[in-house]
């Protein structure tokens, strides 16, 4: 009868393990996993700032793209087919798609990693300012390196990198600590909005497309 009611090590770690022998260990546990989860929910921002400052990327990323396209478009016209030209559209518009989520991460991140009266709290007029110095810093880039003779040489240039990204921070900084700014980027963002109807739909289509094409 003493042998029955004995417990084996194993039983012993199982409870243990579970919390039975440490009253109010697995509440505790539970209530610590839970304050950490409502610490990075509350840095998260909400949706709709979520599809403000990503309707910002989308605004620049595409308009770029409809303009490069256009400009490259009388001369595709002399030896690409119409379905050729319509297949570069699609590939181009399925990266931008890609491209603009990517993007919306940065500001993402940052509200999770600063403090919240640095970033979170002022989601929408931060995180779109940098999309768009970000951005413009990107196009600067690419257009100083666009030729490959002059690679070498401007790559190696300090103030491509120092001087834009201390310009960058200090617009960032800001458009969130002055208000007549942070209304004007607020504003801004909101009206962009609209563009989240046409372009992500349409670059859905073309993921569509190009992925067919590649299946065919």
């Amino acid at each position: 009868m003493r042998g029955s009611t004995a417990t084996t090590p194993n039983s012993q770690n199982d409870r243990r393990l579970s919390g039975a022998d440490v009253p109010g260990a697995s509440p505790a546990h539970r209530q610590r996993n839970n304050r950490l989860k409502l610490r990075a929910s509350s840095r998260l921002p909400g949706w709709l700032q979520l599809a403000q400052v990503y309707s910002i990327a989308v605004l620049i990323i595409y308009s770029w793209t409809i303009l490069w396209f256009f400009w490259k478009l009388p001369t595709w016209q002399i030896f690409l087919t119409t379905g050729e030209i319509l297949r570069v559209l699609a590939f181009s518009l399925a990266t931008n798609m890609v491209e603009s989520l990517v993007l919306l991460c940065i500001p993402v991140l940052l509200a999770l990693i600063l403090p919240r009266t640095w970033f979170s709290d002022v989601f929408v007029a931060r995180g779109a300012s940098l999309t768009m110095t970000g951005l413009a810093y990107l196009m600067f880039l690419g257009d100083q390196l666009k030729f490959q003779g002059a690679f070498p040489s401007t790559a190696l240039e300090p103030w491509l990198l120092a001087l834009p990204l201390g310009a960058l921070a200090l617009i960032v900084y800001l458009v969130g600590k002055i208000a007549l700014f942070r209304r004007m980027v607020e504003s801004l963002a909101d009206r962009a909005t609209i563009f989240l109807f046409v372009m992500p739909p349409l670059s859905v289509i073309s993921l569509l497309v190009v992925l067919v094409g590649l299946t065919t």
